[in-house]
């Protein structure tokens, strides 16, 4: 049995009520277990304007990438009060919501993909299924509350 460190880490957000949840977790664990990286990440399937609204509005509203980081960077606030080690970076990715967090993965060469899973449900859903067996590295799923960083975490790999 070989101690497998996790140094860089996505977390997959999708503006759920769940996603709070995520982030306070994720910042209450991230010094305990030597996590290096965040890459909180945001797919969506185009980051285009419908023309009509544009036409309409054209000084109302921020390109739709940085609306969504700030939206998430002030989530991130709301939860990191305190000073935390680990630096982070917030990736909006246009398309395919499966390949995207793949490609991030392969990408930034994470040993973790984190991603929501919603306790009400029995199984995954489709892209959380296809992540799961398709990813390069390890992939966990996060049911609404982490571990106790008292306690010794770690990731294993058996050979």
């Amino acid at each position: 049995m070989t101690r497998y460190e996790i140094k860089r880490l996505i977390i997959a957000l999708d503006f759920s009520d769940f996603d709070d949840k995520l982030i306070e977790n994720i910042f209450k664990m991230s010094n305990h277990v030597g996590i290096e990286q965040l890459y909180f990440v945001h797919v969506v399937k185009t980051l285009d304007m419908p023309g009509s609204i544009a036409e309409k509005y054209p000084d109302l509203i921020a390109p739709q990438d940085e609306a969504i980081k700030n939206q998430i960077e002030f989530n991130i606030q709301k939860w990191n009060k305190e000073a935390v080690e680990t630096r982070y970076d917030i990736d909006v990715l246009e398309g395919n919501i499966t390949e995207g967090i793949l490609r991030w993965a392969q990408i930034k060469n994470v040993g973790l993909i984190l991603l929501g899973h919603k306790a009400n449900r029995t199984s995954l859903g489709v892209n959380s299924g296809k992540i799961a067996k398709l990813a390069p590295c390890s992939v966990g799923f996060f049911s609404g509350q982490m571990p106790d960083t008292n306690k010794k975490i770690g990731a294993y790999r058996f050979l």
